[in-house]
Formats: C-alpha cells, sequence, structure tokens
C-alpha cells in the first residue's frame, strides 16, 4: 500500500505523439483495450496492483507501442482500484474505437512480447 499511496502522490504526465505506451494482457483482457501505461510494467514491482489489473487479465503478453494520436486519449489518471489491487500507476485510457483493433487513431503496435509478470 505505500507503493500505492506514492503513486497517487505523483501526478500523472499527459502522453504526446510519439511517447512509448505499454500494455499488459492475456486471458480475459484483450490486446487493444483502451487503457495503456506510459511507464514500461517491467520497471514496476506488484505489477498487478500498482495498475489495478483485473483478476482476468493474466498478464501474459506485452504490447509495445507509440503513441499516433495523443488528441485520442480520453483521461490521464491513475489506475483505479480494482478486484482488491490498490492502483495508482499511470494511466492512459483512449475513446473510440474498437476494442480489439488498437491502432485506430491512438497507438500503432510495436511489438508483443511474451511477459508473464508476478
Amino acid at each position: 500500500l505505500a507503493k500505492s499511496e506514492r503513486l497517487w502522490n505523483t501526478p500523472v504526465a499527459a502522453p504526446h505523439d510519439g511517447d512509448a505506451a505499454f500494455r499488459l494482457w492475456g486471458g480475459g483482457s484483450g490486446s487493444g483495450g483502451g487503457s495503456w501505461s506510459g511507464v514500461d510494467p517491467s520497471t514496476m514491482s506488484s505489477t498487478r496492483e500498482m495498475l489495478g489489473l483485473p483478476n482476468v487479465n493474466t498478464m501474459d503478453n506485452l504490447s509495445l507501442g507509440v503513441i499516433t494520436d495523443a488528441s485520442q486519449v480520453q483521461h490521464v489518471r491513475h489506475a483505479l482500484p480494482l478486484d482488491g489491487m490498490p492502483g495508482g500507476g499511470a494511466e492512459w485510457v483512449f475513446r473510440g474505437g474498437d476494442p480489439l483493433d488498437f491502432a485506430v487513431g491512438r497507438v500503432t503496435l510495436v511489438d508483443v512480447v511474451f511477459a508473464v509478470r508476478p
């Protein structure tokens, strides 16, 4: 909880075109959902807790992308608490588009890597 509290007390920077974006997904969470982060999850301890990931997200994959239209970001915020996870990590929530097609006016995929996270 102390880590989460520090994150909640740190402002979340808005993204700009060309910024790196990261999304952990798997199981019941798809590759192209609207929530991305500007923070590489490999630099986080307690990733699930800090990003407030739902229990259905198995975090098997990590999508690496580049922001192509930052104006499509609807919310710049801290990841919300969910399923008992405290949240607090940086989160960018994109508007519109098909949640399975993340490239539509938002993020261009660079790579997807296998990323089993603790």
